[in-house]
């Protein structure tokens, strides 16, 4: 193991999004999410702009997190993507992220009573049973239950 990074945790995921209060409230009431850390907004700022390859970056962004899981939500309000195309489940880079639950059905329920978007119903994979639903900005997070 000497010839591997020192790798400690996952400590988060970050969703770039377009909308941020809106972003923050669905992942609050889906995932029960607590604001751990608001880094409010933020004009250039020359490390930043070097560490993430872009000029004159401006943003807004929060940590959130729960017993499990922690996600940085950022809305960038310069430079700005203008493609507004929702994310493809096939394209390159991050597919998805991944939850594991105890009651899919349960959480199946809740998710259409908040019109959260899901592509089916949970679906039974024999060892597994998984379900795919959607951001305010259409990334992809799979639920999924180990039988």
């Amino acid at each position: 193991m000497s010839n591997f990074l020192r790798m400690r945790a996952l400590h988060h995921v970050a969703i770039v999004c377009s909308d941020l209060q809106r972003s923050q409230a669905f992942y609050r009431e889906v995932f029960g999410m607590d604001v751990l850390v608001d880094y409010g907004a933020t004009g250039p700022y020359e490390k930043r702009d070097r560490l993430l390859a872009l000029d004159n970056v401006a943003s807004s962004a929060v940590l959130l997190g729960n017993d499990c899981l922690r996600l940085e939500l950022i809305e960038f309000t310069a430079p700005v993507d203008e493609s507004n195309s929702q994310p493809a489940i096939n394209r390159l880079g991050l597919s998805h992220i991944a939850v594991q639950t105890e009651d899919i059905d349960a959480d199946y329920a809740r998710l259409t009573r908040l019109g959260v978007p899901c592509n089916s119903e949970p679906i039974d994979f024999g060892k597994v049973r998984a379900l795919y639903a959607r951001d305010p900005d259409g990334n992809t997070i799979e639920w999924l239950q180990l039988q």
